[in-house]
């Protein structure tokens, strides 16, 4: 009768293992979803800061140029053969206090 007993013991331990190794399958695999699922948003999220990142430095290359003329437009300096009035590279160059704000604003300074 023991040796019954322990047949019956035995069999009771395989399948409470079988049974373990199924729930731990179908968790690992919801695991191995959530991980992948966030996977893909961290990727979408790095594509998105690698777009802001490149609209950034496109923004301050404009910046950069923008400053470059402004210290021109204010030294007096223009671009060779323009002309006040005359239209150079898609825009009119103004008149000089126009191109020199500063000067124009330390004009109106000394009248005041």
């Amino acid at each position: 009768m023991t040796g019954r007993a322990f047949g019956w013991a035995l069999l009771a331990y395989g399948i409470a293992g079988v049974a373990l190794v199924v729930v731990g399958a179908i968790g690992g695999l919801e695991m191995a979803g959530r991980l992948e699922s966030l996977a893909l948003r961290a990727d979408s999220t790095l594509a998105a800061a690698e777009s802001a990142t490149r609209a950034t430095a496109d923004s301050f290359t404009g910046v950069d140029q923008s400053l470059e003329e402004g210290e021109a437009s204010a030294a007096g300096d223009r671009p060779h053969g323009s002309a006040p009035g005359q239209r150079r590279g898609g825009r009119i160059e103004a008149e000089d206090e126009a191109c020199a704000p500063a000067e124009a604003h330390r004009r109106l300074r000394a009248s005041a």
